[in-house]
């Protein structure tokens, strides 16, 4: 039977609104209380934490342990279960094996009559550059963004190994697997329609083989410390991105040669696929032990695409392809967020634990890029949320909705501000929104 993976979404408003602030000595008070009902309660049970650390017999948890011994945030992984997983991936496989067990003529989950129509289509130059030219791109900078996405495909293999590894070192077969026998499978196909539309705009194939050769043989070190979660979070995160820029390539090319951007299309419908597939086991892995929220940090912190190991180059000018393309930053920065929300636990099931685990993640960012809330550091927040699982996981939920007001999706969470409580939570919470939003908006600046 199919695997029913369900779209985990939270919705975004078309318009989003702002809170008005209240106006006379209700605005003062409200919002001097949203600035510090936070601070102060986090303060008290810091205090409290630091001033009496033996309160109970003391033993550190596994992270606890780690984090003592030094050791890699990437690396740390602690899953009692892994069945799930296993039975996930056996899904998965009984779902996708049949259609990827003939290799002559592979061509994975994309059609053969797609790749012939795509092959014999004459691309028309004149309508190509014309749409260039109203998108102030170049037919240079568009050949590149083309060559970008091909051999950032033909290299899966080269870097795939990293993910089989990661699965023996921490005794996760099911993610080996699921690379070896479904992932790589479905991606060999994927680099053929760059190729062929390379081709068409003048490329020779003399020089396609020679930077596939390159790229298929660069020294692939990104990734030997990262954990299964972390690479989980990593694969959702390049196939969201790759999704994003195959798009952008199947509509520029579109009027021009509309085969091949069909083609292109379904490459990147599987994209889409395979982002789901790796947000499902990271969402699986998270629920099961909330505690693997910090690696899942350390990834996303650490994150670059292959491109910048397999065609570095490329890679450098991929910022300047997606403005030219039309990129839409804003709103591929609120998908990411849509993403990693998605993927801290069972959404549609235990939608509360998600909205804590957001908030968990918001201050584990903060603790590992070493800023502050308020006037205290994470660490003391997140010690002070530990030692009181009601107010702390209070503390921690108004961090997750903070998360989502900052990328533009907290417009359901508004409906709960009610009275005068609502209200001064509402504007304690856009208070972290702005602070979060802030630091989303330069670590997307710095990543682009």
């Amino acid at each position: 039977m199919p695997v029913e993976r369900p779209q985990q979404q939270f919705v975004a408003p078309k318009n989003e609104v702002g809170l008005e602030p209240q106006k006379g000595k209700l605005q003062k008070v409200a919002t001097l209380a949203g600035g510090v009902v936070v601070g102060v309660a986090a303060g008290y049970a810091v205090s409290r934490a630091l001033r009496n650390p033996h309160e109970a017999p003391f033993t550190f948890s596994p992270l606890e342990q780690w984090r003592k011994d030094g050791k890699s945030l990437l690396d740390y992984y602690h899953l009692e279960n892994s069945q799930p997983f296993e039975k996930y991936v056996d899904d998965l496989e009984a779902e996708t094996s049949p259609e990827l067990s003939n290799k002559k003529d592979y061509y994975g989950f994309l059609k053969k009559e797609d790749f012939e129509a795509a092959e014999a289509e004459v691309l028309d130059k004149q309508i190509l550059e014309r749409d260039l030219s109203k998108m102030g791109m170049t037919m240079e900078q568009f050949t590149g963004a083309v060559k970008l996405a091909m051999l950032t495909e033909c290299a899966t293999e080269s870097y795939s190994p990293k993910f089989v590894n990661s699965g023996k070192r921490k005794n996760q077969p099911w993610l080996g697997r699921f690379t070896e026998k479904i992932w790589v499978p479905d991606e060999l196909s994927h680099a053929d329609p760059f190729r062929i539309l390379l081709l068409k705009l003048g490329v020779s194939e003399a020089e396609i083989e020679r930077d596939i050769k390159v790229a298929q043989e660069a020294n692939y070190n990104y990734g030997d410390e990262h954990s299964p979660v972390a690479i989980t979070t990593f694969g959702w995160l390049q196939e969201y991105l790759t999704d994003h820029y195959h798009g952008l390539i199947a509509k520029t090319v579109k009027n021009a040669a509309p085969k091949t951007s069909h083609l292109i299309t379904a490459v990147k419908k599987r994209e889409t696929l395979h982002t789901m597939w790796y947000r499902d086991m990271t969402a699986m892995q998270v629920g099961q032990n909330p505690d693997l929220i910090v690696p899942v940090v350390a990834s996303l912190r650490d994150f670059h695409l292959p491109g910048n190991e397999v065609a570095p180059g490329l890679q450098d000018r991929a910022t300047e392809f997606l403005k030219a393309m039309g990129a839409d930053f804003g709103q591929v920065k609120k998908n990411i967020i849509r993403h990693v929300y998605g993927s801290l636990g069972d959404l549609k099931n235990n939608p509360r634990e998600n909205m804590q685990n957001a908030g968990k993640l918001v201050l584990e960012m903060a603790a590992q890029s070493g800023t502050k809330i308020g006037p205290f550091s994470a660490e003391h927040m997140q010690i002070a949320f530990s030692k009181n699982a009601k107010y702390g996981a209070a503390g921690e939920t108004l961090f997750g909705e903070a998360l989502l007001e900052a990328a533009g999706l907290g417009e359901p969470i508004k409906k709960q501000d009610v009275g005068t409580p609502g209200k001064i939570r509402a504007l304690a919470r856009t208070k972290g929104a702005v602070i979060i939003g802030e630091h989303l908006d330069k670590t997307f600046n710095q990543a682009a």
